[in-house]
Parts: structure tokens; C-alpha cells; sequence
């Protein structure tokens, strides 16, 4: 809004983004119980003194990009016998909301950024350890801090089942680690808690295991519409919808709200590292884009089509509802009405394309 010079109503959204991020703080930042975190002592969230360890490990491993922390906290909200529920992408959200609050205060108020940032890292090193499928490499959709081996106790069942590891949310966590790259590019005032976090690595990495190459030489299953790891074996025609290990069905339908994230994270990081998938993005901005084909990409799904859809089929015709085999048993609700949440997020794609441009 600043560049376009609506400077008053700038601030007015300023006030709105403060309160919610001073919210998440107070009200959703909790402290893991030891027992569950494992280190058997006793600790408060965002207390220590921000030391990290190597924040790298091998291809691969549980914690890739993690930040090793004394403390273990996560952002949710309480759960049953003092455990903490907590939503995957949202959580991935609010930490960039925290450390966006925590640059923006450094100076006016340094012992508030500090809390911040040690939360913020203290839940991003939890995510990478405890949210994560150790065979794909993928986050889960919604999980209970808990003992459990692997990672955390998956949460009940919702639209999908609690094992499905969805492009929606996995997309949406490699944005929100982007965007982080650069607000710390921003602001070298930031602590060493945060600035020894690799955000744009760690996005690329998550692109690796939605393509099913997140171990070299172990490949996985890919949500990728192509072969992930030959970009001249084939076009590509963006990303499906999920996986459901448990079951091994691959969710076909294609959404856009998952390829229009993934298009936008993938920008960032071809923009600065290039990355291991940066030539999937001629496809995926064929996919969330183009108009000229029909059934080439999520707006030439129907004839006259002039907006988003919530998704498509595998084949860009409107999205199907999953039979008991995996096949498709009939269209699914929504799939013909055009919906805020599909244009909204597709028009957020294409703003990220203003980062990198030289104005």
C-alpha cells in the first residue's frame, strides 16, 4: 500500500497486523512439556539466551535448517493432558507474523524482539523435528505435541485423513519461510538466534520432498504432475493435490490455492538461489496462468472461464471426488463455482512476483 502512496491506511493495517501479533505471543506461544520434548528438565518458552548449534544436518535428516535450542515451544493451542494441538501451516504463519513484529520493533523495543525471535525459533526448530513424515520428508496437516516416535501424535481426522501430507500445507510452510529470508535480509539488527536459520534452503528442501527427492538416491512418492527430477523427460502440469500414506492414495485433483503458493515460494527461491526445481516455474506459471489451451491450467477449465476455481482434476476438467479406489466418483462440490478463496490467493501468487524486480 506504501508504494502505491495509501500511507494512512498503511498504518491502519499496521495496528490490525501488531495486535494479532502481539495475540500470538501472548495467547498461542506454549512451552513443550520436557517429558514430551525428551530433555527431562523443566524450561519456560523463549527464556533462554538464543545460543544455536549447527543449524544443518545432513540431506535428508530430521533436522534439516533446525536451530538446536534448550527450549522446545510450540505455537497452538492446549490439548488434552497438557499437550498442545497445532496446525502445521498455520504455525509456519505465525512465526513469520513473530518475526516480522520482532524486526520491526529491534530498536524501539530490543527486550520484546528478542522474545520474539527466540519463540520463533524455538518453534521452527519443533516443525522441522516433530511435524515432518521421516519418509517424504513432509509436513503433516495437523498433529498434538506428544512422545510418539517419528514425530508428533497426528490429530484427528478432518477433510482428509490425519496422515495425508498435502501440497496446500506444504506450500504454504515454504512461502512462509521465504518471506522470512526476507524480512532477516532486511534487517541485519536481528539477533543470531534467527540469522543462522537457513529459510530459503530449508524451502528448497521442502520442494525436493514434494517431488519425492528429498533422500538422493531414495526416491518417494512426488506430487508433482511429471517426472520431478528430469525437467527435459517431460513439461510437467503442476502439482496434485496429496498423498495418503496410510492408504498410498495419491490425491489427483490439482488445487490452486497449493500450485499458486508453490508458484510464489518457488519464485523467491529462483530468484535467490535458483534451487534444485527452479525450472518447474515456467510450468507452474503455465498452470496458474495461461488462457489459451483448453484444459491446459486451472483457468481453462471450462470454456469462457474468467477466474479461479477451488481446483481441477488431474486432467484441468473440474475436480472429482475420490472413490474408495482412488479413481473418480463424480464431481466434486464447489468444483464449477468460482470462490473468493481460489482468486484471492491467486492474485497473491502473482504479487510475489514483485520480489526481485528492479524499481
Amino acid at each position: 500500500m506504501r508504494t502505491l502512496n495509501y500511507v494512512p491506511e498503511a498504518a491502519g493495517v499496521d495496528a490490525i497486523a501488531e495486535a494479532y501479533g502481539a495475540a500470538i505471543y501472548t495467547n498461542f506461544v506454549h512451552a513443550v512439556p520436557h517429558a514430551q520434548a525428551g530433555d527431562g528438565g523443566a524450561a519456560e518458552a523463549g527464556t533462554d539466551d538464543g545460543g544455536t548449534g549447527d543449524a544443518g544436518s545432513g540431506e535428508g535428516g530430521a533436522s534439516d535448517g533446525g536451530v538446536v535450542l534448550a527450549n522446545d515451544t510450540i505455537i497452538g493451542v492446549p490439548a488434552a493432558n497438557g499437550a498442545f494441538a497445532y496446525r502445521t501451516a498455520d504455525v509456519a504463519s505465525a512465526v513469520l507474523a513473530l518475526i516480522d513484529m520482532a524486526a520491526r520493533h529491534s530498536a524501539d523495543q530490543p527486550a520484546n524482539s528478542l522474545k520474539w525471535q527466540l519463540a520463533a525459533a524455538h518453534t521452527l526448530n519443533h516443525l522441522l523435528q516433530r511435524a515432518r513424515d521421516p519418509q517424504t520428508g513432509m509436513f503433516f496437516q495437523a498433529l498434538v505435541t506428544s512422545d510418539d516416535p517419528g514425530h508428533d501424535a497426528l490429530d484427528v481426522p478432518g477433510d482428509y485423513p490425519s496422515d495425508a501430507l498435502l501440497l496446500d500445507v506444504n506450500a504454504s510452510v515454504a512461502l512462509s519461510f521465504v518471506r522470512a529470508q526476507v524480512i532477516l535480509q532486511g534487517n541485519a539488527a536481528l539477533s543470531q538466534t534467527l540469522s543462522t536459520f537457513d529459510f530459503i534452503g530449508t524451502a528448497d528442501k521442502l520442494f525436493a520432498a514434494m517431488n519425492g527427492t528429498y533422500v538422493s538416491g531414495s526416491p518417494t512418492i512426488s506430487l508433482w504432475d511429471g517426472v520431478p527430477d528430469n525437467p527435459t523427460a517431460t513439461k510437467g502440469a503442476g502439482y496434485m493435490e496429496g498423498y495418503v500414506p496410510s492408504t498410498g492414495q495419491l490425491l489427483t485433483n490439482k488445487p490452486t490455492r497449493g500450485n499458486a503458493l508453490a508458484m510464489a515460494a518457488l519464485h523467491h527461491i529462483e530468484t535467490d538461489i535458483g534451487g534444485t526445481y527452479a525450472w518447474q516455474m515456467q510450468y507452474l506459471i503455465t498452470v496458474v496462468t495461461a488462457q489459451v489451451s483448453q484444459n491446459a491450467g486451472l483457468l481453462t477449465v471450462f470454456p469462457g472461464q474468467i477466474a479461479y476455481l477451488p481446483g481441477a482434476s488431474k486432467g484441468f476438467t473440474f475436480a472429482q471426488v475420490y472413490g474408495p479406489d482412488g479413481g473418480d466418483a463424480g464431481t466434486l462440490p464447489l468444483a464449477k463455482s468460482y470462490t473468493s478463496k481460489a482468486i484471492d490467493v491467486g492474485c497473491e501468487s502473482l504479487n510475489e512476483f514483485w520480489y526481485g524486480f528492479r524499481h
